[in-house]
């Protein structure tokens, strides 16, 4: 399956824009705006400028992949984004609900209690978000996870026989 493209969007009065989508059978999740990669797609940031194109007024600058969920079904890379005019679309006026299998544009504040409130899927997007904004981190400032060092194995307790 292929994966999965999503950013994070801010709002100048820190608040992460969100989808609000609807299942047939009524109940709601959101999920962090952007959409499927294609074989056409040279890069993981190529794909999500197309996949944002049109949904948004400015040119989208697409910053560091700062989170990958590996979900099972599909893996979702996550970048830091935002607009060149720092326009985002508003929430659907009113609340407005979305229709089955559609999606509603909605604005989520960026506090702990609220994004976790939010449930976005993957879930364990949550948890890094509402962690991240708990330890007070900008979602602009975080770092790109390809720039961390990768993990070093530590053996403990005895050393191996000779």
């Amino acid at each position: 399956m292929p994966d999965r493209v999503a950013a994070i969007l801010t709002t100048s009065d820190r608040q992460v824009l969100t989808v609000r989508h609807r299942r047939s059978d009524g109940t709601e999740y959101r999920t962090l705006p952007g959409g499927m990669m294609r074989e056409s797609d040279p890069t993981h940031e190529d794909a999500l400028r197309r996949v944002l194109r049109g949904r948004l007024t400015g040119e989208l600058v697409v910053g560091a992949l700062v989170h990958v969920a590996r979900t099972g079904a599909q893996d979702e890379y996550v970048f830091c984004a935002w607009t060149e005019d720092g326009r985002l679309p508003e929430p659907d006026p009113d609340g407005a609900e979305p229709a089955p299998g559609a999606f509603v544009w909605d604005h989520v504040v960026y506090d702990k209690s609220a994004i976790h409130a939010a449930g976005l899927v993957p879930h364990e997007l949550t948890y890094f978000l509402a962690g991240h904004c708990h330890h007070g981190h900008d979602p602009r400032e975080l770092p790109d996870v390809r720039s961390r060092r990768p993990p070093v194995r530590r053996r403990h307790g005895r050393p191996p026989r000779a």
